[in-house]
């Protein structure tokens, strides 16, 4: 009899030295001695659009382009346009400030090792976390910006823009008795009129037509020998471009990222505002005219997992004592520019998850960790 009281005595010290509870923060008036605090993870959802941005750069012969060459689409206007190319989302684990626990427990620490991240989400129990690797977008495009330089277009001409006149003027002289005409010139600096010029250069790209015509029909009186037909039609193909944007204008192409973060909530229209676009301006905080919204659509499912169905039965047990934790769940997630759909993916989304109870008695024996898109249970 004496035996089975020590054993019990020795039992139930042990029991109590064990003792772990965990509480919600807002529950925790005052913090003891063994405790940890731990928060549940909710998404940012990261949306990432790739932009064309194509600069139109008018030719300062653009006015002559039909008269001398016979070209109707010639850039008349200098204006930016810009294009959604590509779209990619992401998301990522931040803290849920209204999900923080406390764990309290006495001297022994109820698991082999608790993971969490920097800012306080729990990552895995009785296990390191998944070294996962981030999914890359394999969208690749040159990232530039064009020089000024390259969009300035150099007017072109053989001969010089400033010249000097002679001007003659007939002056009456009295020689003797008899008035006479006596002529008198008089120099003056004169600049080439813009017509003139545009002329001038639409007789150089017939020139050079011309010149490529003769080279490719055997016409020159010598011909280039050992590559050199080559060399001279790629010099003379350069030199017709460059003639023919002073009347065609130039384009001139870019590609950059512009990224935005959202943080879904229990939006009952599960719609959220990512910026206002338009194709001539680009992006804006604020509504304006001719400008479409971007919008960020999220749509979760309801319905629970076989791991979700499963705890959900272990929390009927009243013994146990429990350890909160949020599953996600699966999420349809759209773009749209107003009402056009430009992009969707499923993604995983703690936000609209079920908050769970997993027995504390379980995870003793059992490896638990979460990443970006689930969260697992495996046996140790």
């Amino acid at each position: 009899m004496l035996k089975a009281l020590i054993f019990i005595a020795i039992t139930t010290l042990l029991t109590s030295c064990n003792v772990v509870h965990v509480y919600h923060i807002s529950d925790v008036k005052k913090i003891k001695n063994y405790y940890l605090l731990y928060t549940l993870p909710k998404n940012e959802i990261i949306i990432d659009f790739y932009i064309e941005k194509t600069y139109y750069i008018k030719g300062p012969y653009a006015n002559y382009a039909k008269k001398f060459l016979g070209i109707d689409n010639a850039i008349i206007s200098n204006k930016i346009e810009y294009k959604l190319k590509n779209i990619d989302i992401r998301s990522n684990l931040i803290p849920d400030s209204e999900q923080a626990y406390v764990v309290e427990y006495k001297n022994n620490f109820p698991w082999e090792c608790f993971s969490q991240m920097h800012n306080g989400i729990i990552t895995a129990i009785n296990t390191k976390p998944i070294d996962k690797v981030e999914e890359i977008n394999q969208y690749k495009e040159n990232f530039y910006e064009p020089e000024l330089a390259d969009l300035i277009i150099t007017e072109l001409t053989k001969k010089p823009i400033v010249f000097d006149k002679i001007d003659t003027v007939f002056k009456q002289v009295k020689v003797d008795t008899i008035w006479t005409k006596v002529p008198i010139q008089h120099k003056r600096t004169d600049t080439l009129k813009l017509e003139d010029m545009a002329r001038e250069a639409a007789n150089l790209i017939f020139d050079i037509r011309s010149r490529l015509f003769d080279l490719f029909s055997g016409e020159m009186e010598t011909l280039p020998q050992d590559g050199a037909a080559e060399v001279i039609s790629n010099e003379l193909r350069k030199q017709e471009k460059e003639y023919l944007e002073l009347f065609i204008g130039k384009i001139f192409k870019t590609t950059f990222k512009k990224s935005f973060k959202i943080i879904p909530d229990k939006n009952e229209q599960n719609l959220y505002l990512i910026s206002y676009f338009s194709e001539n301006e680009g992006f804006s905080d604020l509504p304006q005219k001719n400008y479409k919204p971007l919008l960020l659509q999220v749509k979760s499912d309801k319905t629970l997992n076989y791991i979700n169905q499963n705890l959900a039965k272990l929390e009927k047990n009243k013994n146990h004592k429990y350890f909160y934790f949020k599953s996600p769940t699966k999420a349809l997630v759209k773009i749209l520019l107003d009402d056009e759909v430009l992009f969707e993916k499923e993604m995983w989304l703690y936000q609209n998850g079920l908050l769970q109870k997993i027995p504390i008695k379980l995870l003793k024996k059992k490896a638990f960790y979460i990443d970006n898109n689930y969260f697992y249970i495996n046996s140790l």
